[in-house]
Order: structure tokens, then sequence, then C-alpha cells
């Protein structure tokens, strides 16, 4: 019985001592996004919109090379960025542009879906070694709106103009009720 507590002991280290030695292959990136679930890019009919997607590399981990793929373009977004291969030092975060742009005639209510790959391209460190890569895919969903009016509220001009305009009508009838009055006595 005691070898086979040995044996099990010296399985579960080797097991826990590979998946340690595998996790510090992984290489692994951040992507940060202000809109996502939820949180629809809103946009006007006719409007063109530019927004950033930040990209970083997770905390420990060297630099990086991530390369950015429009999978779904939805008909309405584009990378604006010369390169989709971005090279993300340890501790910077790099923007990575997209250009939104809605048709005029588009109506409110209408969605569209974006669907962007990051995948880490970076070469493997050392010869002979294994790394496994990351990629992640974001969706941003964009919501065409109605643009809101804009209620204009008055400086009470007209309010004060109709006041004096009463003001002199009234005078007015006085002083022809007066001299009316006067002529008849």
């Amino acid at each position: 019985m005691k070898i086979n507590i040995n044996r099990e002991v010296k399985f579960l280290f080797l097991t826990i001592s590979f998946i340690m030695i595998l996790v510090s292959f992984v290489s692994a990136f951040a992507i940060s996004s202000a809109y996502g679930s939820g949180a629809p890019i809103e946009i006007f009919p006719g409007e063109t919109k530019d927004i950033q997607l930040k990209l970083m590399p997770s905390p420990g981990e060297d630099n990086v090379i991530i390369r950015a793929e429009l999978i779904d373009n939805g008909k309405v977004a584009e990378l604006t960025d010369s390169t989709q291969e971005y090279y993300v030092d340890a501790g910077e975060v790099i923007p990575v542009n997209i250009k939104i742009n809605i048709n005029k005639t588009a109506k409110a209510g209408e969605e569209h879906s974006i669907l962007i790959k990051f995948s880490d391209i970076t070469p493997s460190k050392g010869g002979g070694s294994v790394s496994f890569k990351g990629s992640s895919t974001i969706g941003l969903d964009v919501l065409v709106v109605r643009p809101e009016l804009k209620e204009v509220k008055g400086t009470g001009l007209l309010f004060i103009f109709g006041f004096f305009l009463l003001i002199l009508v009234i005078a007015i009838i006085l002083v022809i009720w007066l001299v009316v009055r006067n002529r008849n006595s």
C-alpha cells in the first residue's frame, strides 16, 4: 500500500510541475473597449465615427506582436491603421483605430455587428521551445439612432415685446378716452 501512495504522490507532483511549465510558455494579451455587451456604439444616419480599442500585454508579459483581422465589418466598419500588426511593448497600451460609417439612408433602430479577431503572432523564444499563442475575437454592436432635436428656448424677448405692446395699446386707449371726454365737457 505504501508503494501506491508514493507512486500517486510522484504522479501528482509531475502533473503539477508539467502544468506550471506549460503555463509559463503561454503568451497572452488583453483588449480593452468602451463598447461591448449591452453598450453598443450609437451613431446617427450619415455619421462617421472613429473609435479605438486598446491592446496591452498581460501583466508580467514581454513584448508581443498582435495581428488584427476584421472578420465581419457589418458593412459599416474598417480598420484605419496603416498596418494590422501591432507591436505591443510590456507596459504599453496601443490603440487600434476603427472607422464606422453609416449611410444617410439608414433607419433608426438598424443594428450592425462587427467582429474583429486578434491573434498573437509573436515568434517563439529560444530554439525548440513550445509556446502557446492566443487569439481573441471581440464583437462590437453598432446601433443607428435618431438624432435628438434640441429644444430651443427663447430669451423672453417676445414676451417683453408683447408686454410693452399691451401697455402701449392701453396708453393709446386711455389718451383717446381722455381727449374724447375733454371735448365733451
